[in-house]
């Protein structure tokens, strides 16, 4: 077992780290997420579920040795025979002629050496290879060449909602190019084997995510069941064994199956993922009869699923565990085979990248002896980066020894591992150094003098898409969509995450985004003053445009008009907050979905049928049109801003004049005296960036906004 010992032996360092992630039990009966500590310091850990170690460390008492160096007959009778063995007289070899009844092969169809040792490398496959046990030599390659993948998958994490900053909903997530979105994770009970969301929070999500299919009508929902931290020993209720028991019995297996197919009608999934880490693996719940049953669960679900249902299974990229797999028994029964091909390092062995594209040909190697066909393999890409603080700051390469993993992320709080997003972050600071090596397609850079990371960018990615077409591969899948950077430029990202800290939350700046957009399609216009060319009248009032003060209301016969620009859409638009003649407006705002274009203490209703229109403003009479009742909101649903329209309407001139005072301070598109300073009309924002000095009130707003100002604008 080469592979494994390559890892596992003098290579390993003496400080070894699992990233352990455990749940525990709500009140409801619903696992939820735990967070663990890590030495030294107890920095938390945050579940991340499929960070995990790909192999298990021999105990100190474990011999080490060179099997090249022993003699042929190690595990023969001449060794091993009572009359001249002393200790250890029953031991077997891995495979070979000394191995045990029915183990002669190696799992995978690796080579055996003649040793009695299976690995992959040119000493075991080579000339010291029993072919008599074994297919020996290289493993096969793939032959043809992708014309494009049919499958490309994200995965989004449910507690991607639990962050401190970071935070991101389903509805938040960038599906461009993406054919199929797998929800992490659904466990079920270890002993009714009932499906269930994995936590509360991913409960409340379950619609959400489905309900993205309404504007992507080609993209495919699916449920991913299990996880690194289902089979972690301590969870209550205890899961460690859960996926074991259930596929043990055909009765088991049907409960399962039911409720699975349940779940997905009930919540509009279009497929499973079964993730199950690891069948077999006895320190991770596993019994030696897992193999075969696993394939017997896949061929049970997918004759229920009966077309209707895709299906797949997550597969790890380590002989380790992989070696429990009876990948050729499972291809038929499934649509395709996500593999995880990162995480190859971490903490727990080495500063390598975690995603070396070497090792992953080598990973997937296993799959080709098998006779696993390329067009089933789906290719594991990361969005997040392995960390380490160094030994030695002036030691920088990959490979060199590290002491722990490096700090934690300001949003995923889990030493060793950073999001794509705080990696940007840390790369737009200052004294960062970078290295690239092309041949394994990974980056890496240092920074604070002794941290660490591996990482994937655009052009690593190239690299592995195009190796992974080169194969002949069937797709690729990204472990985590919601660890990108989403709607915020790198040099704006940390202000972003600042105000998430302070409680704003994503949602809120999407829906800022949304009244910038109003404000640049629509204003309102001077008292008694038509709209400008290029834009139409949409609504009319008198009162007191949002927020900018009694000066602002109009006099005698005149009114202002909501003008928006050629190309904007509106949809659907009322006014909200009306209660009635003489009673306050309850200025409530929108209700979720619409869109914010206005606020006014007074508007003109005009009936549909009929000429007549209807004065209504909110607790005042109809001779001052003054906020003394609060406001009414204008609310589209539907709307979509003009492509063309002006970012310069309403400009403020550039003096210490008190709006509210004297309304005909305002001019329009003054540009000799400010840049672009925007008197919108979502509910009196003022968006300014003046070239100029302080703008009176503004020049306030501008000192305490610029950060929101920037964020807000970015989403465009």
């Amino acid at each position: 077992m080469e592979m494994g010992y390559r890892h596992m032996g003098a290579q390993l360092l003496t400080f070894f780290v699992v990233l352990l992630a455990l749940v525990d039990i709500a009140s409801t009966g619903t696992l939820r997420p735990r967070n663990d500590t890590i030495a030294p310091g107890h920095i938390p850990v945050v579940n991340q579920t499929l960070y995990k170690p790909l192999f298990r460390r021999h105990s100190n008492s474990t011999p080490k040795f060179n099997p090249e160096k022993l003699p042929r007959s190690l595990k023969s009778p001449d060794f091993c025979g009572a009359d001249v063995c002393i200790s250890n007289c029953d031991a077997k070899a891995q495979c070979g002629p000394y191995a045990r009844e029915g183990e002669e092969k190696c799992p995978l169809n690796v080579c055996c050496s003649i040793w009695g040792f299976c690995g992959t490398t040119d000493s075991f496959c080579g000339e010291k290879c029993d072919d008599s046990v074994s297919t020996c030599g290289p493993a096969p390659e793939p032959q043809g060449k992708s014309l494009g993948f049919r499958r490309n998958i994200g995965y989004y994490e449910s507690w991607a909602t639990t962050r401190p900053c970071d935070v991101v909903y389903p509805s938040d997530l960038d599906l461009e190019g993406l054919t199929h979105l797998n929800f992490a994770f659904a466990f079920f009970h270890p002993k009714s084997f009932q499906i269930t969301a994995m936590d509360s929070n991913a409960q409340s999500l379950l619609r959400e995510f489905t309900g993205l299919k309404a504007d992507n009508p080609k993209l495919q929902t699916w449920i991913a069941i299990g996880g690194w931290s289902f089979n972690d020993p301590g969870n209550n209720p205890d899961t460690r064994m859960a996926f074991s028991d259930m596929a043990m019995t055909r009765e088991n297996r049907a409960t399962f199956i039911r409720s699975l197919i349940n779940f997905m009608d009930q919540f509009g999934f279009d497929g499973a993922d079964i993730d199950w880490e690891y069948p077999g693996a006895e320190d991770r719940g596993g019994r030696p009869e897992d193999k075969a049953n696993f394939v017997t669960l896949c061929k049970e679900m997918k004759e229920a699923f009966a077309g209707h249902y895709g299906l797949s299974v997550t597969l790890p990229a380590s002989f380790w565990y992989l070696r429990h797999f009876d990948v050729a028994g499972m291809e038929p029964h499934v649509d395709w085979l996500n593999v995880m091909t990162y995480d190859i390092h971490g903490v727990w062995d080495a500063g390598e990248p975690h995603t070396n594209l070497t090792e992953i040909g080598e990973a997937l190697s296993l799959l080709w002896r098998s006779g696993v066909s390329a067009s089933n393999v789906v290719l594991g890409l990361a969005y997040y980066g392995r960390s380490f603080t160094l030994a030695d700051p002036s030691c920088t390469s990959p490979g060199c020894v590290f002491t722990e993993g490096a700090k934690a992320g300001d949003c995923s709080k889990a030493a060793g591992v950073l999001t794509m997003a705080e990696i940007e972050r840390i790369r737009g600071g200052k004294d960062v150094k970078e290295g690239f090596d092309m041949e394994a397609a990974v980056k890496w850079m240092t920074w604070d003098s002794n941290q660490w990371v591996s990482y994937e960018d655009a052009e690593t990615f190239q690299l592995k898409l195009d190796w992974a077409s080169s194969k002949g591969l069937g797709g690729t899948m990204i472990w985590a969509v919601d660890q990108g950077v989403y709607g915020v430029s790198n040099d704006l990202s940390t202000g972003f995450v600042a105000l998430q800290q302070k409680g704003v939350t994503k949602r809120d700046i999407v829906e800022y985004k949304q009244h910038v957009d109003a404000g640049e399609s629509c204003y309102v216009s001077f008292c008694g003053k038509p709209c400008e060319p290029g834009y139409s009248a949409s609504s009319t009032m008198k009162g007191q445009v949002g927020s900018l003060g009694r000066g602002s209301a109009c006099s005698g016969g005149d009114y202002h008009t909501l003008c928006c620009a050629t190309g904007t859409i509106l949809g659907k638009c009322t006014w909200s907050g009306w209660r009635g003649q003489g009673l306050s407006c309850y200025g409530g705002g929108c209700v979720p979905g619409d869109v914010l274009i206005t606020s006014n203490s007074n508007y003109f209703w005009e009936s549909p049928e009929t000429d007549y229109t209807e004065d209504k403003t909110c607790n005042a009479s109809a001779l001052t049109y003054l906020c003394q009742g609060g406001l009414m909101a204008y609310c589209c649903r539907g709307f979509k801003p003009s492509l063309t329209a002006h970012k310069d309407v309403e400009l403020v001139q550039p003096h210490h004049i008190e709006i509210h005072d004297d309304p005909t301070a305002l001019a329009k598109r003054d540009f000799r005296s400010c840049a672009k300073a925007g008197l919108i009309t979502a509910g009196g924002v003022m968006l300014a960036s003046a070239t100029l000095g302080p703008i009176g009130w503004v020049g306030d707003l501008l000192a305490t906004g610029a950060v929101a100002v920037s964020l807000i604008n970015s989403f465009g």
